[in-house]
């Protein structure tokens, strides 16, 4: 198989809370979960859609703490 006939992997997809519901991924990025709490009046059900769209996995980039309701996540790293 040469280069140019490997098929390339798709470029990660960046979406509005809002365009993901009701949709399923192989794989989720959320950045900055506080963020969402704190920046819409359906923050927490924003938030939750978010969490349950992945499949396989998971990842959640937080510069700050974890919201409370995540906060054992981190610890469960550790």
């Amino acid at each position: 198989m040469t280069s140019s006939s490997r098929e390339k992997p798709p470029l990660p997809t960046e979406l509005a809370r809002e365009q993901a519901k009701g949709l399923e991924f192989d794989s989720v990025i959320v950045a900055e979960a506080q963020g969402m709490l704190d920046g819409s009046a359906r923050g927490l059900s924003d938030l939750c859609v978010v969490l349950t769209r992945a499949s396989r996995f998971l990842q959640v980039l937080h510069p700050g703490p974890l919201p409370k309701f995540l906060s054992h996540l981190a610890q469960e790293l550790v």
